[in-house]
């Protein structure tokens, strides 16, 4: 490396180098010793690190790593800091030179002509990983671009490859199965109910259903305002379910409608869509877990959101029904007022 620098005496400079670098390995510790934590664990003050490593400038050292205003430092590896000092004033200013030199240029390797990048591989790549073949050199640039952009390529890609529809499917999917794991452990879903206006809920949770699916036309008929006693986050997670469930099984070309009003002291929440007619069998079982996507899958979920919903329908003293025909299939939700 230091030849095609052309940098005199380079064969000498090189023993010099790797004489300093043996030395430094002999007083590493191991890697045993690294994992010793009460061995690590060495808190020192200025005065601690002068006395255990006399040869080493500790304030310059701090003051430079910005730590001098911290009272105490971990010295781990403490003998061989300490072996470290008397290795530094031992060497001579040259090698040190020498030294750095190389390795700044070795780490730049790939950024310098091919001989360079070539002569670094062969060593640190052929010798001592025994990797046969240098990975093709785009693929160091693709590499090496994501690692200087960083975040900024992962945005790109989650808003290409994650939309929020994706984002909106995995949301639910956990927070169904976290729901499902509470009602089969016998604590049934829990409602924390309050006197709200329900109007403006459902249609927040709207606006999020058309951005997650931009493709469907949802369409809406909510009655202002909506006083009653609920839960109003899980009223709005068994609308997000329906919905969920109209999008993945209704038919695409058709609207999918949602209702909500109060009529004679009870609340009524309906979500129906066109498609095909559910099979009465399947009715009979559609509100238990895993039913649907059995019959027909979507690979959209794990066939939980109607289980979730019917739960949260009889946690607040209401029903969860179903009708489907070759026209329609419609769910409804009705629940007391107070």
């Amino acid at each position: 490396m230091l030849t095609l620098a052309s940098i005199p005496d380079a064969a000498k400079k090189a023993d010099g180098i790797f004489a300093l670098e043996t030395a430094m390995a002999k007083e590493q510790w191991s890697p045993e010793q690294s994992r010793d934590i009460a061995k690590l664990n060495d808190p020192e003050d200025l005065a601690g690190l002068k006395a255990k490593a006399p040869d080493v400038d500790w304030a310059l050292m701090l003051k430079t790593a910005g730590l001098d205003g911290s009272p105490k430092v971990l010295m781990a590896n403490n003998t061989a800091l300490t072996a470290m000092g008397k290795i530094m004033v031992a060497t001579p200013l040259q090698t040190w030179k020498d030294y750095l030199t190389f390795h700044f240029i070795n780490s730049n390797a790939a950024f310098l002509p091919k001989a360079f990048d070539d002569a670094s591989f062969a060593f640190f790549g052929k010798t001592l990983s025994g990797v046969p073949t240098q990975r093709d050199r785009w693929k160091r640039g693709v590499q090496l671009t994501n690692g200087a952009l960083g975040e900024a390529v992962g945005a790109i890609y989650v808003a290409k490859y994650f939309p929020p529809a994706a984002q909106a499917q995995m949301s639910e999917l956990i927070e169904n199965v976290m729901d499902f794991a509470r009602s089969r452990l016998g604590g049934g879903l829990g409602v924390t109910r309050q006197v709200v206006d329900l109007a403006p809920v459902l249609l927040h949770t709207v606006d999020e259903l058309r951005l997650a699916a931009p493709d469907r036309d949802i369409r809406t008929d909510i009655t202002k305002p909506l006083l009653l006693d609920c839960d109003p986050s899980r009223i709005a997670q068994l609308l997000s379910n329906l919905v969920a469930n109209a999008v993945s099984h209704g038919a695409a070309d058709q609207p999918i409608a949602i209702a909500a009003s109060v009529h004679e002291g009870r609340f009524e929440l309906s979500v129906a869509n066109g498609g095909s007619e559910i099979p009465a069998d399947l009715l009979a079982v559609l509100f238990q877990p895993f039913t649907r996507e059995k019959a027909r899958p979507s690979q959209n979920g794990l066939g939980l959101g109607l289980y979730i919903a019917s739960e949260i329908a009889v946690a607040h003293g209401g029903v969860l029904a179903v009708t489907s025909d070759a026209a329609l299939t419609r769910f409804t939700f009705t629940m007391p007022v107070h």
